[in-house]
């Protein structure tokens, strides 16, 4: 799992309005199961 998918998921959750916070914990939270 690259760079480009972690900043497309994070510009998914930007676009739905999720803080940044909860963007990052998110993203560490499918890093960790990926």
């Amino acid at each position: 799992m690259g760079v480009d998918w972690m900043l497309n998921a994070l510009t998914i959750l930007t676009y739905l309005d999720f803080d940044f916070d909860t963007a990052r914990f998110i993203l560490q939270r499918i890093k960790n199961l990926a």
